[in-house]
């Protein structure tokens, strides 16, 4: 029964979730009978969680390719769920992994998407950490008043809604005024990272 499978879905996602760190292996087995389950009850979404989960495991092992087809098979389900803020989550997670990987022109595109996506959902976090990384991204390709602009964004909707992980948006302003040789402002934002 449908109740029945929501349940079980659930305990293959908690075991998939706890065996990852363990043994991959397994912990892929449970993410693919979750997302069985999650296609014979037509639930879109879930099918996309499963998927974006499996993205993790293969950004940090660096596999970065199953890492990206993990997370496009993740948007096209989230697109066939109507399930906006999913489709957000992988242009913003798909620019980080970019990012991560030094595919900086890729980064950008993903993280440009993101903002426009956060923008039209009016989706706040997701749209802090967007300009945070974009500001990262436009930083190491050494434009630095575009990383600037950025981060300033981030900042500003950190402190809208009250985030406390402004933290890491002061570090990099700071570390771009510095770097574009602006020290007083520099100065400025580690002091607010450090209170």
């Amino acid at each position: 029964s449908a109740a029945s499978d929501v349940y079980k879905r659930q305990l293959l996602v908690k075991l998939a979730i706890a065996y990852e760190p363990v043994n991959f292996a397994i912990a892929k087995e449970y993410y693919n009978e979750s997302i069985k389950v999650s296609k014979a009850n037509h639930w879109f979404k879930e099918v996309g969680d499963s998927y974006f989960n499996k993205s993790f495991y293969y950004h940090y092992s660096m596999g970065s390719d199953s890492a990206f087809l993990m997370l496009n098979e993740a948007q096209r389900w989230y697109e066939k769920a109507n399930y906006s803020r999913g489709v957000l989550s992988c242009y913003f997670t798909l620019g980080t992994y970019k990012m991560n990987i030094e595919q900086f022109d890729s980064a950008t595109y993903y993280l440009e998407t993101a903002v426009q996506y956060g923008d039209t959902l009016n989706d706040s976090i997701y749209l802090h950490r967007s300009y945070n990384n974009l500001g990262l991204v436009y930083h190491y390709l050494g434009f630095y008043d575009k990383g600037i602009e950025n981060f300033i964004k981030a900042i500003h909707l950190k402190e809208k809604i009250n985030s406390i992980d402004a933290t890491s948006a002061y570090v990099n302003l700071g570390l771009s005024y510095s770097v574009n040789g602006q020290f007083d402002e520099s100065i400025f934002y580690y002091n607010k990272a450090l209170k």
